[in-house]
C-alpha cells in the first residue's frame, strides 16, 4: 500500500473525514509569449473514481500571481490540455 493510500485510510479512520480528494503540486519553470521564463505551480486535484466524470481538475499559479485554470475532466491529459495557460502570459494586474 503507498503512502498517499494510507495517509486517506488513517484521515478517514482517525479523523472522521467521509470525502477526501488527493492534491498533487508540481513546480517548474515555463516560457512565457513574451520569451521571459516564469515559475509556476501547477496543483491537480484527483477527486477520486466516485467522482468520474469531474475527476480531475488543474489550477496554475505564477510566482508572480498570475493563475490559470481549466475545467473538471474525467482524464489527466485533458484536464492539464484545457487550462486557459494563455492567462499565465497576460500582464499583471
Amino acid at each position: 500500500m503507498n503512502t498517499n493510500v494510507k495517509a486517506l485510510a488513517a484521515l478517514q479512520n482517525h479523523a472522521n473525514f467521509f470525502e477526501l480528494y488527493q492534491v498533487t503540486t508540481f513546480t517548474g519553470y515555463r516560457k512565457t509569449k513574451q520569451g521571459d521564463n516564469q515559475e509556476v505551480s501547477v496543483d491537480l486535484l484527483d477527486r477520486g473514481p466516485d467522482h468520474p466524470s469531474a475527476r480531475y481538475t488543474v489550477t496554475a499559479t505564477a510566482k508572480d500571481g498570475r493563475s490559470a485554470g481549466g475545467n473538471d475532466s474525467a482524464s489527466i491529459e485533458e484536464a492539464i490540455a484545457i487550462v486557459h495557460w494563455y492567462k499565465l502570459d497576460a500582464p499583471p494586474e
